[in-house]
């Protein structure tokens, strides 16, 4: 696992604990140009599987996504109870996102209903943090 991939990682496991404690709708996601696997998890009951790919098709750089398919079983943590998940993304991040290999995707459900997407990524060495209100 490169620097980037690790970093990705990392922000996305720290993050996901946090995000997903405080709303009831969270889906978060790694996307890597080297791969056209992507690994995520989703908050059980939360966004449907329809909703789920939507984002992946916007922060994927074909806009491409595989079929969803849930990896293991349920489990629970802090109080929620959430799912692991595989697809497939042609191309890498998205080039809107940023000049990067690899990104590290948030998405949770804000209280006034939009939807906010925070993406962690490296770009020329440094890490990146951007935030978006879908």
């Amino acid at each position: 696992m490169n620097s980037t991939t690790l970093a990705a990682t990392a922000a996305f496991l720290f993050l996901a604990g946090q995000a997903a404690a405080q709303d009831k709708k969270f889906a978060g996601y790694v996307i890597e140009a080297k791969t056209e696997t992507v690994e995520g998890v989703m908050l059980v009951d939360g966004y449907t599987p329809d909703e789920l790919v939507s984002f992946l098709r916007e922060d994927c750089a074909s806009g491409q996504v595989g079929a969803l398919s849930y990896v293991g079983k349920p489990y629970k943590r802090r109080g929620n109870t959430f799912q692991k998940f595989r697809t497939t993304c042609a191309g890498g991040p998205s080039p809107r996102i940023g000049v990067t290999k690899a990104v590290s995707v948030e998405v949770e459900r804000m209280p006034d209903g939009r939807n906010m997407t925070e993406y962690t990524f490296s770009a020329n060495g440094d890490l990146q943090y951007r935030r978006y209100i879908r």
